[in-house]
């Protein structure tokens, strides 16, 4: 996949040069626990920064900083049913 650092290019005025969409289940947050914010990212051995990073991302009660799966409401009705 190449580098996926600096994908913002200085003649487009801070807007994204190039779009990757990588795979949500390599992605780890990096948390300071002395203030429970958010640090960066890594994917693989890839350590991104929040302003290198674009992440969309649906509501998730159990984890403010990771999206939920579209799928996984209906996953559980459906476990809830059988």
């Amino acid at each position: 996949m190449g580098q996926v650092a600096n994908l913002i290019d200085g003649k487009t005025k801070g807007l994204p040069a190039e779009l990757y969409n990588l795979d949500p289940s390599k992605m780890k947050e990096k948390l300071d626990y002395s203030t429970n914010q958010l640090t960066a990212w890594t994917y693989g051995q890839m350590i991104l920064t929040l302003d290198e990073l674009i992440h969309t991302k649906d509501f998730n009660p159990y984890n403010k900083f990771r999206g939920m799966s579209p799928l996984k409401p209906i996953a559980d009705e459906m476990e809830i049913d059988q």
